[in-house]
């Protein structure tokens, strides 16, 4: 087989089958990642929550009758609540219930562990007051803010397309410098960070070689995939009363014009604003010709939202908080090749790279009546490659 025919049949294979290829030739160590740092669960009486719609809503099924966490002390939230109220926005009452916890999750010299009750995810912070955390539970309900947010943003000045123009104007990536790098050194690359920012949160940076893309959202608003009556309603309110979701400038480009050889997508959580239905369907089904070897790392509970628009499981790896995975990446008829896991061979040049996940503050949830709130985790990332850091 000539390089370039095994060029060819190493594209045309999946990620778990180019696993399989890799274990089958001998020869490679392979030390899968042993989770650690995994959040820290409080006792709950109440069942686990089954994922209903690919993750997107939870529901409790249990008896209404079931009793409270804590029997005798400080009274937890029972199961008749939960069932009456059709949603759990963590209470000041439900961190007094976590307190003994809560004291574990944050320590000097380590990073904040994740911490879960009723199936959400709490802030382990001290340096909230009940009351801050309850401004934050209410700040968080769409259901109750949202009326509000219409009537003052009929009133906001709208920024006039010339001056957009002029200060945030949209331009073409290239994808490349006038340097010839960074790269990978087996590539005959030199070693360094390039950074694009491809609007709001979403980027894509070369780590010395590491194609990673960030919190790719394209989609021109935060409709999302509803029906076209809908959708005709949502754009006449816009023209009324200004953007409700709507993009300021439009994404610099589009899938098909970026580099195929993007080793990792990171998703900092699932907000809409940072990844949409459109952008899962479009890297994992209709482009997956293109992103076939595509590696998803994303938080805890964001995996069953990938899958349910046509990512395979073996491509993705969830995160808590302080968790940190290694990415080993090696080259063969000049295919870069990334997978999840230490990988080692002898003679085998293997270049290794950690991403670590860290806490943050912010909140998770793509409901707007918040059945899924903070049922998933939020956070940054930071990558250390063979010479270079990024975070």
């Amino acid at each position: 087989m000539t390089a370039e025919e095994e060029g060819a049949f190493l594209d045309s294979l999946t990620m778990g089958e180019l696993r399989d290829l890799i274990l089958a030739e001998g020869g490679w160590t392979y030390i899968p990642h042993a989770r650690h740092n995994l959040p820290l669960e409080l006792p709950d009486t109440l069942p686990a929550l089954p994922r209903a719609g690919g993750g997107r809503f939870l529901r409790r099924h249990h008896a209404a009758d079931s009793p409270p966490v804590f029997p005798g002390k400080i009274p937890g939230i029972s199961a008749e609540q939960v069932l009456r109220s059709g949603r759990q926005l963590l209470t000041a009452e439900a961190y007094r219930e976590a307190a003994s916890v809560l004291q574990h999750a944050v320590r000097d010299g380590h990073l904040t562990r994740a911490v879960r009750l009723h199936g959400q995810f709490l802030y382990p912070w001290k340096l909230f007051s009940d009351e801050e955390r309850e401004a934050m539970r209410l700040l968080a309900d769409q259901v109750r803010w949202f009326p509000k947010w219409v009537k003052n943003h009929r009133r906001s000045q709208r920024v006039d397309k010339s001056v957009l123009d002029l200060y945030l104007p949209v331009v073409v990536p290239q994808f490349t410098d006038h340097y010839g790098g960074p790269g990978s050194p087996s590539m005959n690359y030199s070693q360094g960070i390039r950074f694009t920012w491809l609007g709001h949160a979403a980027g894509l940076v070369n780590i010395d070689g590491l194609q990673v893309l960030l919190d790719p959202m394209f989609d021109h608003d935060l409709i999302g995939s509803y029906n076209e009556w809908l959708r005709s309603l949502v754009l006449y309110v816009n023209a009324l009363c200004g953007s409700l979701g709507g993009r300021h400038r439009e994404p610099p480009c589009s899938y098909e014009n970026m580099p195929a050889d993007i080793d990792i997508v990171i998703l900092s959580h699932n907000h809409q604003d940072h990844i949409m239905e459109n952008d899962v369907k479009t890297l994992c089904d209709r482009l997956s010709d293109r992103f076939k070897k595509l590696i998803w790392y994303v938080p805890e509970g964001v995996s069953s939202f990938l899958r349910q628009y046509g990512c395979a499981s073996p491509n993705i790896f969830e995160f808590s908080w302080g968790e940190t995975r290694t990415l080993s990446c090696h080259t063969r008829s000049r295919r870069r090749i990334c997978i999840d896991g230490v990988w080692k061979k002898q003679r085998a040049l293997v270049e290794t790279y950690e991403v670590t996940f860290a806490a943050g503050l912010h909140w998770s949830g793509r409901s707007a009546s918040k059945t899924d709130h903070n049922a998933s985790l939020w956070g940054g990332y930071a990558i250390n490659g063979p010479r270079h850091k990024f975070f």
